[in-house]
């Protein structure tokens, strides 16, 4: 609020010397850049929330790696926003967001927290610096937390491949994702040769 009104300050010392806006049109700027940027730091609260839950769920094994989310290095990128070529390779989150969408509601509610309902999450999550657009990825299928095949195939002698399905996922830049939230969903396996504990 203080960096608004100085400004607004200094216009009202100055109105005489310098015929720019009036004080009352500079006071209705100042007014909509407050709630503007209030509204925004509210969001980034709770879009953070969003995405700490989401840490937690993956951490948890409620959000499956490959069936709820994926991460890839793209170094060439089109969504239904835009197509871009990068430099290098960058990671890129896709979001299945029906089931994360649902689950972070339900999270929400045991542990009686304030959440956002689902317009106002996909709202925030699109207008987010992050957000790259949606595109179609192909999902694996799990259920209760053991992946699907077609057993059809292995009836017939060959290998039973994992059942996909392909969905619009949200697409996010990881790392800026990484440093606006503090958040982490990359796993690996442990290469230590030992077992002991650091």
């Amino acid at each position: 609020m203080n960096n608004w009104c100085v400004p607004l300050a200094a216009l009202r010392v100055l109105q005489k010397i310098i015929p720019t806006l009036t004080f009352d049109e500079m006071l209705q700027v100042t007014i909509e850049g407050i709630k503007k940027q209030n509204g925004e730091c509210k969001t980034n609260g709770e879009l953070g929330n969003f995405w700490n839950v989401v840490q937690y769920l993956a951490s948890d094994g409620e959000l499956i790696e490959g069936g709820d989310f994926f991460i890839r290095y793209c170094s060439k990128f089109k969504t239904d926003i835009i197509n871009a070529t990068w430099q290098t390779e960058r990671p890129v989150l896709f979001l299945q967001k029906t089931r994360i969408f649902d689950l972070y509601h339900k999270e929400g509610r045991q542990a009686n927290e304030k959440v956002l309902p689902t317009d106002a999450l996909k709202y925030y999550l699109q207008n987010s610096r992050a957000y790259l657009g949606e595109k179609v990825a192909r999902f694996d299928v799990y259920k209760k937390g053991i992946i699907q095949y077609d057993h059809t195939r292995a009836a017939m002698g060959s290998t039973s491949p994992k059942l996909t399905m392909t969905q619009r996922a949200y697409c996010f830049d990881y790392d800026l994702l990484c440093e606006t939230f503090g958040i982490s969903l990359w796993t690996a396996p442990d290469q230590s040769d030992s077992d002991e504990p650091f």
